[in-house]
Order: C-alpha cells, then sequence, then structure tokens
C-alpha cells in the first residue's frame, strides 16, 4: 500500500516504511536511506527530515526504532540469503539474548561499553566461550545493518573472546578395524551407509540426504549435492521442528568424491537398483541424523568404544588419509573444504605412532 510517487509502504508487521535516496554507492547504483514509523504521516514526516538533512547537511538520528525492532528487520534481511538452519540459531540468539539484553536501547546508545559489559555478562553465565564469541558476532552484524539504515548509528570496537579449539575424538587405528569389521559383518542398511561415510568422510546431513542416483559406481564417484537437517519452524505455525533437505553448508561442499575398488564391491550388496532410495535405509524414506546418531552410539558402545559421534568418523577419516601419505590439496577437496589450512587444523590429528615414524626418518637421514 503506497501513494503514486511515494516510497511510502506499509510493511507486513503493520509499521510504515519510506524510502529515500541517500546518494550513489561506487558502481553508480542508488543508495538508499530508510525511516520507520507506526503510522504513515510519521514515516512521511520523518523522511522529508532526512531529506531535508541531506540537503543542508545536518545529521538527522531516527531516535524512534529501538534496538528489537532493529533486530527482527535485520532477520528479515537475511531471508533468502542463509541457510534456515542459520536462521533458525540467529533467531535464538536474538530472541534470548540480545533482544532481552538491548532490545530497549536506541541504536546509538549500543556503545562499546554497553557491549562489552554484555559480553562479561554472557561469559559470567556459563556459558560456553564460543557460543559467547557467536552472540557478540550477531550483535556486531545487527548493528553494522542499523548504522545503513540510520545515521549516527556507530559500530562498538569490541575485542571478541579467543576460542580455544579441544582436541576432538578419532578412533585409534584398532578402533577403526574394530568398527569396519562389525559394520561389514551387519546386514543393517543403516550400518552400510555409516561404514559408507567412514570410507568417504561424509558429514551427518549429507549421508542422510544421499541417494543411490548420486552413485556412479561405474565411475567409481559418488556426488555430494545436498544435505539433510532438522531446523525449528520459524513459521509459528505447525510442528516445532521441520525436516529440511538443501545444499550443503557451503559450495566447496559441493563435490565429487572418488569410491575404492572396496567400497564399490560393498556397495553391489546393498545396491537397491532405485536411484530414489536413500542409502541410510533401501528405500525411499530418509533417515534423521540424530535417529543415526543414536544407532550409532548403541553400536559403538557394544563394541567398547565410548565418547564416538558420529563427527568422530569424519575425524578418523582425515587421520587416516594423512597417516596413508595423502596428498593435502586433494584431502581438502574430498572433505569439501575452502582450503588446506582449514583441513589441517580442524581435522586432522597425528597419532603418537606416525609422529615416531616421522622421528625415525630424521633419525635415518643423519640428524
Amino acid at each position: 500500500m503506497s501513494k503514486k510517487g511515494e516510497n511510502i509502504y506499509r510493511r507486513q508487521d503493520g509499521r510504515w516504511e519510506a524510502r529515500y535516496p541517500r546518494g550513489r554507492k561506487v558502481d553508480g547504483s542508488i543508495q538508499y536511506g530508510y525511516c520507520y514509523a507506526p503510522t504513515y504521516g510519521e514515516a512521511k514526516a520523518q523522511v522529508e527530515l532526512a531529506k531535508a538533512g541531506l540537503i543542508n547537511g545536518t545529521q538527522i538520528v531516527h531516535t524512534h526504532r529501538r534496538m528489537s525492532s532493529i533486530c527482527v528487520d535485520w532477520e528479515h534481511s537475511l531471508a533468502g540469503r542463509v541457510k534456515s538452519a542459520s536462521l533458525v540459531k540467529y533467531n535464538s540468539i536474538l530472541r534470548l539474548h540480545i533482544i532481552p539484553a538491548v532490545g530497549g536501547l536506541l541504536p546509538q546508545e549500543v556503545s562499546c561499553t554497553v557491549a562489552e559489559q554484555l559480553q562479561y555478562r554472557l561469559l559470567c553465565s556459563g556459558l560456553a566461550t564460543k557460543t559467547v564469541r557467536d552472540i557478540m558476532v550477531v550483535l556486531l552484524e545487527v548493528m553494522k545493518y542499523a548504522a545503513k539504515q540510520i545515521t549516527g548509528v556507530r559500530v562498538p570496537d569490541v575485542e571478541l573472546p579467543k576460542v580455544t579449539s579441544s582436541e576432538a575424538r578419532v578412533l585409534t587405528v584398532d578402533e577403526h578395524h574394530r568398527l569396519i569389521d562389525v559394520m561389514e559383518g551387519s546386514r543393517e542398511t543403516w550400518c552400510f551407509g555409516t561404514l559408507f561415510a567412514l570410507h568417504t568422510g561424509l558429514r551427518l546431513g549429507e549421508i542422510c540426504a544421499l541417494k543411490w542416483g548420486s552413485v556412479n559406481l561405474s565411475g567409481r564417484q559418488v556426488s555430494i549435492t545436498e544435505s539433510l537437517a532438522r531446523v525449528g519452524n520459524l513459521a509459528g505455525d505447525g510442528p516445532k521442528t521441520l525436516i529440511t533437505i538443501s545444499t550443503p553448508k557451503t559450495e566447496n561442499a559441493v563435490r565429487n568424491i572418488p569410491l575404492t575398488w572396496d567400497t564399490v564391491e560393498l556397495c553391489k550388496r546393498f545396491n537397491p537398483n532405485n536411484p530414489d532410495a536413500y542409502l541410510l535405509t533401501g528405500t525411499c524414506r530418509y533417515m534423521e541424523p540424530r535417529t543415526l546418531q543414536r544407532k550409532l552410539e548403541q553400536l559403538t558402545l557394544t563394541c567398547g568404544m565410548s565418547g564416538v559421534h558420529f563427527h568422530t568418523l569424519r575425524h578418523s577419516f582425515a587421520t587416516r588419509c594423512v597417516e596413508s601419505g595423502f596428498e593435502m590439496k586433494s584431502l581438502s577437496e574430498v572433505m569439501g573444504h575452502a582450503s588446506a589450512n582449514i583441513t589441517i587444523n580442524r581435522y586432522v590429528h597425528s597419532s603418537m605412532e606416525l609422529k615416531r615414524k616421522n622421528m625415525e626418518k630424521l633419525a635415518q637421514a643423519g640428524f
């Protein structure tokens, strides 16, 4: 709803939005400013003040907008640009932490001191350091959004807490062989699918979404193009969570992975000759990630292994590849990473035995 010739519209949330040109971007396109108000008249008055400010060089600060409103607008601006799982995460951070803490403030009141005090309270509350860092990153992104919309707003210069990475659980060589023997001897389809993931380094969501149509046995490769996840339902109606199948988490995660001859032979045993069937079930019905997690946990406990999660298989795959002399650039592409550094820093764990062998190489060289 708007009047002819005016860039003033009524939004779905009931507020009025008035848009006006603030200048030109580097590429020559128009850069717009926005004013928001509860009524058409107030929005029009605000935009006229903003235009006047551009003419006489004065800064017009729209003080009627609170952080709670800006948080909602920032979240809406992400629709179509980020994955649904990320939207759910941001919504949770905004709803549980940021809006309760600073929602009643004006954006220009969110100073460096305010942000630092919030970070300190979060750290003292018992939240994990990474969680606090994620919350603060979202706050800074909201402030960047506010600075683009409202004159006089500055992004707080806050030093974020450093996150120390903990050593991930990796299967020992003995555990690795033991798990392979157990799953190869099973007739359970989910065991085959889990073993396939162990042989290829797939993520949990990727193996849950993988169908037989993506497995090329004659070409000895598998195409990873989708990931399955259960995420919160932001629509507010129906079930609280929904299953989504979408592209993997990054561009590099869309990839083709070569298959060994042993893996190809294993696939031939379970191939249902239906391209629409899922590897984990052998039917057109998927298996949820949490179901697979539970099954793997029960199986590994039975095998005398503790602390094994599905991501342990991915870590173990990468570690075995390095121990076997896998070329790092190729490994990073198989893992779906943007660079070899990510693979080395996050997923490669050198065993004591490998370290000992490398030390022996040094001794053999006469050093």
